[in-house]
């Protein structure tokens, strides 16, 4: 059985074994084995309705599959809406997963994904899983083309080279650059955590800025860096800031603190001596 509907140039076909048609209703019921695709997607599902007049395919049984013919996103699902004239599908099942060709994949109960744009809406505590790492996080949208992480609620990043938490910003999965607003924190597997109203974070070349109430601190060597504005080189393990700058050195029993305009801290390589390879950071106030 073949049945075709029409909607915005656009030409939908169903296939399978057998289906009911109401031609009033306009809704088709199917309860075998079926294919309804169109020139955007493929769906292959056990049981489904499919209403000719909204072109919407409510999807019904466990293990329903949504392929997207632009860039080959695979949606597994066992309840969905899926609008054949807008690409529009609706996950509203609990363990869904959307898996894009660069082997990302993003697991939700609750979510909005276009298969022509790429674009998902999360809308329920999710997984994003790239080869990057991993995003945890509840409202988000994630474009499975562009790789950017748009996150809008408490959210964490965590790779093999440290965790990143924000409640509102940007990551892209493919460049790991983030750009993080209304206080976020860095945590770098160097045991140095870094954090400022807004931040500027690049993954690969080990680099964070920080603007508005910045804090640095290094828990090894129990020193800490605070200013207003700032940032931090993991390459060479130096760090920067100003405005009512502040250092304070408490791995004493005595807390050391130091003011100045500007605050430059590094760590220094004993060329001389390899046996003691490495000296305190130290501080330059001028």
């Amino acid at each position: 059985v073949v049945l075709e509907s029409k909607a915005k140039g656009k030409t939908t076909f169903i296939r399978t074994e057998e289906l009911i048609y109401n031609k009033i209703s306009g809704i088709a019921n199917i309860d075998t084995d079926a294919i309804i695709e169109n020139e955007d997607a493929i769906i292959h599902t056990s049981s489904a309705d499919y209403n000719t007049n909204t072109h919407i395919a409510q999807l019904k049984s466990a293990g329903s599959t949504i392929t997207s013919k632009k860039d080959g996103a695979v949606i597994v699902t066992d309840f969905a809406d899926y609008n054949t004239s807008t690409n529009i599908a609706q996950l509203l099942s609990p363990g869904s997963t959307i898996t894009s060709e660069d082997g990302t994949v993003i697991y939700t109960d609750l979510a909005d994904y276009n298969t022509a744009t790429g674009l998902a809406q999360l809308l329920s505590p999710s997984e994003i899983v790239s080869p990057d790492g991993t995003i945890h996080t509840t409202f988000a949208d994630y474009n499975t083309k562009t790789h950017l992480a748009r996150l809008k609620s408490p959210s964490t990043i965590t790779n093999k080279d440290g965790v990143i938490e924000t409640t509102n910003g940007e990551y892209n999965t493919e460049t790991r650059i983030a750009n993080l607003y209304d206080h976020s924190y860095v945590r770098t597997n160097d045991n140095k955590t870094l954090e400022g109203d807004t931040l500027f974070y690049d993954r690969n070349n080990g680099y964070g800025e920080a603007y508005g109430n910045m804090i640095l601190i290094d828990h090894e060597r129990q020193m800490m860096l605070e200013g207003d504005y700032g940032y931090y080189n993991e390459v060479i393990d130096s760090a920067f800031v100003t405005g009512k700058a502040l250092a304070r050195e408490y791995s004493k029993e005595d807390t050391i603190y130091m003011h100045g305009d500007t605050i430059i801290g590094f760590r220094v390589f004993n060329k001389i001596e390899p046996k003691d390879s490495t000296q305190e950071a130290r501080i330059d106030t001028s």
